[in-house]
C-alpha cells in the first residue's frame, strides 16, 4: 500500500511537471508590435561619437616633473591664464641654489673695493714703483757712463732691469684685467643660468589657455610626469557639440549643412536633431573615418546661478540635457522621401525579414527594402499599410510561434 501511495504521488509530480512545460511551450509570447504606416523615410549616414566642448584644451606639463600642487578641481570654473597646477624640480633646485652662490662670489670679487681687486691694485701699484725706481736708476747710470765713471756694461744691466720690471707691470695689468674678464663671464654665465631656471618655474605653473570649466583632473600631487602625460583637461561647455567618426567609404555623401538625427545616450532612443557644421580634411590612418562636427539644433546654455557664468547645462528641445562625454548615435540624413510605407528598424530581422503577427501568430516575411535610417526602414515590397509587425526582440522568435501583441509606441 505504501508503495502505490509513493507511486501514485511521483506519477502526480509527473504529470504536473508536463503540464507546466506544455503550458509554458504553449502560451503565447508577449511582443511589442507596430504598424506599417505611411510616412517619410530618410536614408542615413551611421556614426558613432561623443558630445564635446567645441573649445577645449588638453594640457600636458612642458618638461618631467613632480606635481608640487593642483589648484583646481573638476567643474571649477576658470579663465584665461588661471593658475591649474604647479610643479616641483628637484634637480633645478639645486641648480639654482649652485647658480645663486657662484654669482654672489663673482660679484663680490667684481664689487669694486673687494679683496680681490685691492689686492691686484696693490700689487700692479708696486710693480710700477719697482719700475718707475729701477727707470731712474737707470737713467742716473747713464749720466755717470758718459761721465767716464762706470762701464757700460754696468750702465746695460741697470737699463736691463729697468726693462724687466717694466715688462712686470704691463703682466700685473694684463693678468689683472683677464681676471677680471673671466669673472665676468662667469657672472654673466651664472646670471643666465638663473634667468633660465627663473624662465622653467613659471612655466611651472601650469595656467588655462582658455575661458572654461575644468572636466577632468588626471594627475594628483606628488606624482611625476612627463611632457607625454595628460594632465588636465578643461573646455567650454557654453558650447557643446558632436564629434564623430565617419566611414571613409561614406564620407563621399556628407556634406556641411546636411540634417542629422542624433540618438543621446539615455534618450530611450528618441533622436534630437543637428547639422554637420565640419568635416575634417584628413582621415584617421587607423580607423579609417574622417572626423564630423555636428552643432545640436535649438540647444542653449543656462548658467549656474552660483558660477561666474561659465558652469551650467546645455538644454535641448524635449528636456534633454547635454554633458561633455556623452556618448551619442547619429543618422547623418542624405535623402528623404515623404508618403511612402515605413516600419521601425528594430522589426528588421538579420536575415532581413520582419515578423507579422497574423491570428495570434509570428508570420516571417521576406520584405523589399528602401532607403533605411537607424529608427526607420522603407519598405518597397512584401508588406501593406496596417500590417502589424513584432518590433522588438526579434531575434528570439520563430516562424509560428504564438505571440500576444503589446503596441509599440514608435
Amino acid at each position: 500500500m505504501g508503495r502505490f501511495a509513493v507511486l501514485l504521488a511521483f506519477l502526480a509530480i509527473l504529470v504536473a511537471g508536463v503540464g507546466a512545460l506544455v503550458w509554458r511551450l504553449t502560451r503565447p509570447v508577449e511582443v511589442s508590435v507596430a504598424v506599417v504606416r505611411r510616412g517619410p523615410a530618410v536614408s542615413t549616414v551611421f556614426a558613432t561619437g561623443a558630445v564635446e566642448a567645441r573649445e577645449r584644451r588638453t594640457l600636458r606639463p612642458p618638461r618631467q616633473a613632480v606635481i608640487a600642487e593642483v589648484f583646481v578641481k573638476e567643474w571649477a570654473e576658470v579663465r584665461r591664464g588661471t593658475p591649474l597646477l604647479r610643479l616641483r624640480d628637484t634637480a633645478r633646485e639645486v641648480r639654482r641654489e649652485r647658480a645663486r652662490a657662484e654669482l654672489d662670489l663673482v660679484e663680490g670679487n667684481l664689487r669694486q673695493g673687494s679683496a680681490f681687486r685691492g689686492a691686484a691694485q696693490a700689487r700692479i701699484a708696486e710693480a710700477r714703483e719697482n719700475a718707475a725706481q729701477a727707470k731712474r736708476e737707470a737713467e742716473r747710470h747713464r749720466g755717470l757712463m758718459e761721465e767716464g765713471h762706470i762701464q757700460r756694461s754696468a750702465y746695460e744691466e741697470m737699463e736691463s732691469r729697468a726693462r724687466a720690471l717694466a715688462e712686470q707691470v704691463r703682466q700685473a695689468e694684463t693678468e689683472t684685467e683677464a681676471t677680471l674678464a673671466e669673472w665676468e663671464s662667469r657672472r654673466r654665465k651664472a646670471q643666465a643660468e638663473l634667468d633660465t631656471l627663473a624662465a622653467q618655474e613659471r612655466d611651472d605653473v601650469v595656467t588655462s589657455p582658455i575661458d572654461g570649466i575644468v572636466l577632468d583632473v588626471m594627475a594628483e600631487e606628488g606624482e611625476l610626469v612627463g611632457p607625454e602625460r595628460d594632465v588636465l583637461k578643461v573646455g567650454d561647455v557654453r558650447d557643446l557639440v558632436v564629434e564623430c567618426g565617419v566611414d571613409e567609404d561614406d564620407i563621399s555623401r556628407v556634406r556641411i549643412g546636411q540634417e542629422v538625427l542624433i540618438r543621446l545616450a539615455g534618450s530611450n532612443g528618441v533622436a534630437v536633431h543637428g547639422k554637420v557644421f565640419e568635416v575634417l580634411p584628413d582621415a584617421d590612418r587607423g580607423a579609417r573615418s574622417f572626423e564630423v562636427r555636428v552643432q545640436f539644433d535649438g540647444a542653449r546654455f543656462v548658467p549656474d546661478a552660483d558660477g561666474t557664468g561659465l558652469r551650467g547645462r546645455t538644454e535641448l528641445p524635449g528636456a534633454f540635457a547635454l554633458y561633455s562625454g556623452m556618448s551619442t548615435e547619429l543618422g547623418i540624413v542624405i535623402e528623404r522621401r515623404a508618403g511612402t510605407l515605413v516600419f521601425p528598424r528594430p522589426a528588421l530581422t538579420t536575415r532581413g525579414t520582419v515578423f507579422a503577427v497574423e491570428n495570434g501568430r509570428a508570420v516571417e516575411r521576406t520584405v523589399v527594402l528602401g532607403i533605411r535610417s537607424f529608427d526607420a526602414c522603407e519598405v518597397l515590397e512584401g508588406l501593406r499599410e496596417g500590417d502589424v509587425l513584432i518590433s522588438s526582440g526579434v531575434a528570439q522568435i520563430r516562424p509560428g510561434m504564438k505571440v500576444r501583441a503589446v503596441e509599440d509606441a514608435r
